[in-house]
């Protein structure tokens, strides 16, 4: 399969342009923190509270699942064994290549959309968007076809299986927390197995997702009843304080002095995730009930 990739790849980047460069760098964009962010925080704090702790698990489970499968094979990319092949986004290129975290993390977010709004217009998008992801990967030359291939379908397995397990027990969340505990615990032995610091990241969104939701529930349970310009008003606020405190933890973590790849700094990322997973979902949420809006 790598030759029929490499001959994929090479077709792909002799066929560039401008115009399908450009089309196929804002695919690849779809599929970063940014977007995520975004969606999560309009759907969370202003639209379904369900909907949007269903999403946030999905993706932080497939970031872990993804980073884990990556940190275990530690396959090259297809432009760092291949001279032939131009690495077109530099940025999103580090790491092993197989699966494809951009075309899993779209897959698993995409299809947990359409798995929760039960209509088939959102999974022909939900599709649509996983195989353009997909050509947007290789045409990139970060990705062989395998990578995007199984990417993809590891994507709808998480999504689809983590949504019957959570909407069976979602409103019995005494069994949602021992599911939420189980999937904590299982992953957590990796820690001090793994190097790769983006599985420390999605680990740390994952567990401290699954922590801020079940506060969130247990103790503040904020309400989506309000004027849309409040609600509004919420979002920008949201981003605004995930933004500063993203950087803040970065800039204060960076002071300690651990250098890269050493346990010190994978930890240290697993934390700065934790806490704005718990910033985003639990002591936002908290605040912006006692002040009213």
């Amino acid at each position: 399969m790598e030759a029929v990739s490499i001959d994929l790849i090479l077709w792909l980047q002799n066929s560039k342009g401008t115009l399908i460069e450009t089309f196929f760098q804002f695919i690849s964009f779809l599929g970063e923190a940014y977007v995520y962010i975004a969606v999560l925080g309009v759907v969370y704090w202003a639209f379904s509270k369900k909907m949007g702790e269903y999403l946030a698990t999905t993706l932080g489970l497939s970031l872990t699942v993804n980073n884990l499968i990556k940190g275990l094979t530690r396959i090259d990319r297809p432009f760092e064994t291949h001279a032939e092949i131009e690495n077109l986004r530099p940025y999103t290129s580090s790491g092993s290549s197989f699966p494809s975290g951009h075309t899993q993390g779209i897959s698993s977010f995409a299809s947990a959309i359409a798995f929760h709004l039960k209509k088939r217009i959102w999974w022909i998008a939900a599709v649509v968007l996983i195989i353009l992801m997909m050509f947007s990967r290789m045409y990139l030359g970060v990705h062989y076809l395998r990578d995007v291939l199984v990417g993809g379908v590891l994507g709808i397995l998480i999504a689809v299986g983590h949504g019957i397990l959570f909407n069976r027990f979602y409103e019995d969340r005494k069994h949602l927390r021992r599911y939420y505990i189980v999937l904590v615990i299982v992953f957590l032995p990796f820690l001090f197995i793994l190097s790769n610091n983006n599985f420390f990241q999605g680990y740390g969104i994952m567990s401290g997702l699954i922590l801020a939701a079940s506060l969130e529930h247990a103790h503040v349970g904020f309400s989506l009843d309000k004027p849309w310009k409040v609600l509004a008003l919420r979002v920008v606020a949201g981003f605004a304080l995930l933004g500063i405190t993203l950087l803040a933890l970065k800039g204060l973590f960076s002071l300690l002095g651990f250098e890269e790849g050493t346990l010190g700094y994978n930890m240290l990322d697993f934390l700065r995730y934790f806490l704005l997973a718990i910033v985003g979902f639990y002591i936002y949420p908290m605040a912006f009930k006692r002040l009213g809006y």
